[in-house]
Order: C-alpha cells, then sequence, then structure tokens
C-alpha cells in the first residue's frame, strides 16, 4: 500500500465509524505522528471493537509505540497484537539514552493487571540490550499472552538467561518462537 502518514490519518478516522470492526491490518504503510495518534487514540476508545491489529513494516519506532502501549491500558478488546518487521529497539541501538524504548512499554503493558493480550508477535525489530531484558523477565509476571513471537531480534545472551528464568514462571504461555536472538548455550 505504501500509504502515508497524512492519508493513514484519514483512513483511521473514517474506520473509526465501523462498529464491527474486529480486525485492522494497516501492514506495509508508513505510521507516523499523526496516524499513530489518530491509532492510539482509536484503540484506547471504550467502544473499540478490534480483536486484531496487524502492523508488520509499518514503520512504527518507539516513540510511536510508546504512546500506542499506553493507550492499551485502556482496551478490554485487542487480543492479538502484530509489531513485526518495525523499528523497535532502534533509539537504544542509536545509543540515546534518553529516548523511550518501545520494547520497555511492551514489557510495562504485559506486566500489568490490564494486559489483555494473548497473541504477541515482535519478529524482526531491534530488540536487544537492556530492552530485551526488561521484554524478558516482563514474561514471568504476565499471565494472559499464550503466542509470543520474538525471533530475528538478536535479544542476547543476557535476555536469554533472564527469558530462561522467566519461563520457569510463566504459566500461560504456549507457544514461544525466540530462533536467531544469538543466545549462549547458558541461556
Amino acid at each position: 500500500n505504501n500509504l502515508t502518514d497524512d492519508s493513514l490519518q484519514f483512513l483511521i478516522d473514517a474506520i473509526v465509524n465501523i462498529k464491527g470492526l474486529t480486525a485492522l491490518d494497516l501492514s506495509r504503510n508508513k505510521i507516523d505522528g499523526e496516524s499513530s495518534d489518530a491509532l492510539a487514540e482509536y484503540v484506547s476508545r471504550e467502544d473499540c471493537p478490534l480483536l486484531t491489529l496487524t502492523l508488520q513494516s509499518a514503520d512504527v519506532d518507539d516513540g510511536e509505540c510508546d504512546r500506542f502501549v499506553q493507550c492499551l491500558v485502556s482496551n478490554k478488546q485487542l487480543r492479538e497484537l502484530d509489531l513485526s518487521s518495525n523499528l523497535l529497539g532502534t533509539s537504544e541501538s542509536k545509543g540515546d539514552p534518553t529516548a523511550k524504548s518501545g520494547p520497555e512499554s511492551i514489557a510495562n503493558y504485559l506486566k500489568s493487571t490490564s494486559c489483555r493480550l494473548e497473541i504477541l508477535k515482535l519478529a524482526w525489530n531491534s530488540i536487544r540490550l537492556r530492552s530485551a531484558v526488561v521484554l524478558a523477565s516482563s514474561l514471568a509476571f504476565n499471565s494472559t499472552v499464550t503466542y509470543l513471537d520474538i525471533s530475528c531480534n538478536g535479544l542476547g545472551w543476557a535476555a536469554g538467561e533472564v527469558l530462561g528464568d522467566a519461563l520457569m514462571e510463566n504459566r500461560t504461555l504456549h507457544t514461544l518462537i525466540a530462533s536467531n536472538n544469538n543466545f549462549s548455550s547458558s541461556s
């Protein structure tokens, strides 16, 4: 599609009026400030009917992810979120210590009692370093996610060890896809 921020905002504004819409796929479009704000506002609405939201390869960066995830707290419906092949974790990889990390925002949401997600797909992002460890540790506290894809992120050995410990505590996860993450043998 390659819709830009301007046209996506109008599309999202129109979608708000579709009362029975349970799945929305905006993959392969360029989500930036305006459209990300419009989408966050839509998802935070009490009457938002979405069960599935797919944003693969949609240019979602850490800041946009953070704003969006904060709005999920008030959403009672969404069960599946796909943020694969985006820019999550890139601000941390660039060495910006003040930047808000999308994976850390997701981790905080996963630990909260507001989380209702059952399926979470985060493959092919740049989740590494501190945000990888924080995301991995959040699984020890989550009681809703049954399917998690964090493959191809380069999480690293430290996150691998924390993930192993978290999985010992988690009682709900049935499927974990964590291939191609530079885990060491001790992980």
